[in-house]
């Protein structure tokens, strides 16, 4: 080295996209779908169109 500053170069990253994962858990037909579809998507829908679940 010289003694010279080098310039250091800037580097912008892209903002990042955040993936979250989310387990909703409750009795049928409460508003679980409705309510996550509302949330996300900004939309309701009022026809009723079960989802597939896990019972126990």
């Amino acid at each position: 080295m010289t003694g010279e500053k080098q310039e250091e170069e800037l580097v912008f990253h892209k903002p990042s996209e955040m993936i979250y994962k989310i387990i909703v858990i409750g009795d049928p037909a409460v508003g679980k779908t409705s309510l996550l579809k509302t949330f996300c998507a900004e939309k309701f829908e009022y026809e009723y169109i079960p989802t597939v679940g896990v019972t126990s």
